[in-house]
Parts: C-alpha cells; sequence; structure tokens
C-alpha cells in the first residue's frame, strides 16, 4: 500500500501522476551553520550565508581532489537541517555548481 493509499487526504492534495515531474525536481532543505545557538537572528543567517559560500568555493578550488561522494559528508560537517536558512536546492552538480 503506499501513501496515497493509506492517507486519503494525500489523494486530494497530491498532483496527478501525469504532472509530477520525477527525477527531474529539486529538493529543498533548510540548513545552518552548527556553531550557531538559534540561526534566527539576521546575523546568525548572514554567517550560515556566509560559511556556505565559503565551503562552495572551497570545493571549486578543490574539483580536482574532491571526490563528488565527500561533498555531503564536507556540508555535514559545517551545517545541519533542520533550520532557517533555506535556499539549498539539490542539484546533480552538488557542490561545485
Amino acid at each position: 500500500m503506499n501513501l496515497m493509499e493509506k492517507y486519503l487526504i494525500l489523494q486530494h492534495m497530491g498532483k496527478e501522476k501525469k504532472q509530477i515531474c520525477q527525477h527531474s525536481c529539486s529538493m529543498g532543505f533548510l540548513f545552518d551553520h552548527k556553531s550557531l545557538k538559534t540561526g534566527v537572528r539576521d546575523v546568525e543567517r548572514s554567517f550560515t550565508c556566509h560559511w556556505l559560500v565559503e565551503l562552495c568555493r572551497e570545493v571549486v578550488n578543490l574539483k580536482n581532489e574532491v571526490d563528488r561522494k565527500e561533498e555531503p559528508m564536507m556540508f555535514g560537517e559545517e551545517f545541519h537541517t533542520p533550520s532557517h536558512i533555506f535556499l539549498c536546492i539539490e542539484n546533480v552538480g552538488g557542490l561545485q555548481v
């Protein structure tokens, strides 16, 4: 039994199968830098964004040395979820794009 069959409300909320973009949709998630207390204040959100940019620069600079499988680990060492910054979209190109 799939979720649509198990929970009737989902039948009314979901898209029709022909409208679902399987394997082409991006997945977003919330995150904050691990060193922050709450991540709510503007200065903390700014700090998180700054460190995301720094991590992306590091990955781009090390693109020949960093295995694609290491990128999520590098991200996980700096950031946690759920949290307050919603701007990271999963992409098949990883952190290099």
